[in-house]
């Protein structure tokens, strides 16, 4: 006697979120992590003094920016509280080597599809908004550089990052801040991210 495996209403709600995905302009190479390429750990990273100047830079022009909430950083990584979002969520840099991440990450579902849905309700896309951000910050106008992935992380996370790509001559320390505060404003816009809107 054969067996019917039916689709569970996780999996179902997963091919939902896939068709949403799909309007909403997010590559579909993109929202599956190709592990190899998940930023390094702490515990990968090999400290030097250059990394450590960048992450204090980094984190005192942040602190200075008056937009996030508690800052942290260890070893190659910065994390920044985001500030009046409906649910706890946090904005992170990573460096490796002349390398750099920067992201979005929550571990509520539907904070993450509330911008989903924003998204997907005004026909922006993500990408176009975040370069937008960038140029209002000095950024060159349609330099194409600015992509995105959006997946869920081994650690249970909703994450949106990209790669944080320098303008010619620009040092890393810069760059990560201007391509940081990018994505707060950006993201700041999107569903329920500031509950300040609300009061």
């Amino acid at each position: 006697m054969s067996t019917i495996n039916c689709p569970s209403s996780n999996q179902i709600h997963d091919l939902e979120r896939e068709s949403a995905l799909l309007v909403i302009g997010f590559p579909k190479e993109n929202r599956g992590l190709d592990q190899s390429e998940h930023p390094p750990t702490p515990e990968e990273n090999t400290m030097s003094s250059s990394t450590v100047q960048i992450i204090e830079s980094i984190a005192n022009a942040a602190k200075n920016a008056n937009v996030f909430g508690a800052i942290e950083s260890s070893a190659a990584t910065i994390t920044l509280q985001a500030w009046n979002a409906a649910e706890p969520a946090c904005y992170r840099v990573y460096l490796d080597g002349d390398s750099a991440i920067v992201e979005l990450a929550t571990k509520d579902r539907w904070l993450s599809e509330s911008i989903e849905a924003e998204l997907v309700e005004s026909g922006d896309k993500l990408d176009e908004l975040i370069e937008d951000e960038l140029v209002d910050l000095g950024y060159p106008e349609d330099s194409g550089a600015v992509a995105f992935e959006h997946y869920r992380s081994d650690d249970l996370e909703f994450v949106f990052r990209s790669k944080v790509v320098p303008m010619n001559g620009q040092d890393q320390s810069e760059a990560c801040l201007q391509w940081l505060l990018a994505y707060e404003q950006c993201f700041r816009q999107l569903g329920d991210m500031d509950e300040s809107d609300d009061e």
